[in-house]
């Protein structure tokens, strides 16, 4: 059931009608907190609750709910961080605390608390680079997640002329690490539209002039 609420509310996000996927979102939520207290040593169950919180933070930041969003995106956080800590090695457990540190950058930009918003975002490209490594670089998913927050990073950094986070050699080399990640990628014509258009912003000798 919780999962039905879970695919019914993604199939309303995607049609961008907010309101019922929110109904959806809080539906499975309210299943997902159920079970969790049932069976609180569950890893499989507290991840459905992590994703939950995802999903609201999700479609609250849609709604231009900051509040709220950064409310499930924490508790999307706390659980998902307790669960990577426990079993570490699992990639999907990784690549969620990743995604968990990039939404929380997102609210913080939006609510300009850049400087934290940077701050996670690096955090966030730490663990996707030690993906990319453990993966050899062939998984076009995760490549992009890497290549996307340098990308993103760099640019705030920039704009904002926060070179006391990270100095301009090293912002520099950020995007770099970004664009030799995707490169091969796009060299063996493995890219998708997004991808691309990715990869072309990252080839950009013009951005370096600063």
């Amino acid at each position: 059931m919780g999962i039905s609420f879970t695919k019914l509310g993604d199939v309303y996000y995607q049609a961008g009608d907010w309101e019922n996927a929110l109904l959806n979102y809080q539906e499975r939520n309210k299943i997902a907190k159920e079970i969790c207290e049932k069976i609180p040593e569950n890893l499989s169950y507290k991840y459905g609750l992590s994703v939950s919180y995802e999903r609201l933070g999700r479609n609250y930041e849609q709604k231009g709910d900051w509040k709220n969003a950064l409310y499930n995106y924490q508790e999307n956080f706390r659980i998902i961080k307790e669960i990577y800590e426990s079993s570490p090695e699992k990639l999907e457990y990784k690549n969620s605390i990743a995604i968990s540190y990039q939404r929380l950058a997102g609210v913080f930009i939006n609510e300009k608390s850049v400087e934290d918003g940077v701050k996670n975002f690096l955090l966030a490209i730490n663990i996707f680079k030690e993906i990319v490594t453990a993966t050899q670089g062939k998984i076009i998913y995760y490549v992009y997640n890497f290549s996307w927050n340098c990308d993103r990073v760099s640019n705030i950094i920039k704009d904002h002329s926060l070179f006391q986070l990270l100095d301009k050699a090293k912002v520099k080399a950020l995007r770099q690490e970004g664009y030799q990640a995707i490169k091969p990628l796009a060299e063996q014509g493995l890219l998708q539209e997004k991808e691309k258009k990715l990869f072309t912003k990252l080839s950009d000798e013009s951005w370096y002039i600063f």
